[in-house]
């Protein structure tokens, strides 16, 4: 019983560490997104100010 307790402490405790890693590299690829999106808009602003 013990060895199963900590068997299933260990793998809350991975599953807590994989939850982290995986909002970390959400979070990250939302600021990405941002960040091209942000590019994105500045690109089409100067392409319509330089047509006539």
């Amino acid at each position: 019983m013990t060895g199963e307790n900590l068997a299933i402490k260990r793998a809350v405790r991975d599953r807590e560490t994989e939850i982290r890693n995986l909002t970390d590299k959400l979070a990250a690829a939302r600021e990405n997104n941002r960040f091209a999106h942000r590019r994105l808009a500045d690109l089409e602003a100067r392409v319509v100010d330089v047509q006539p």
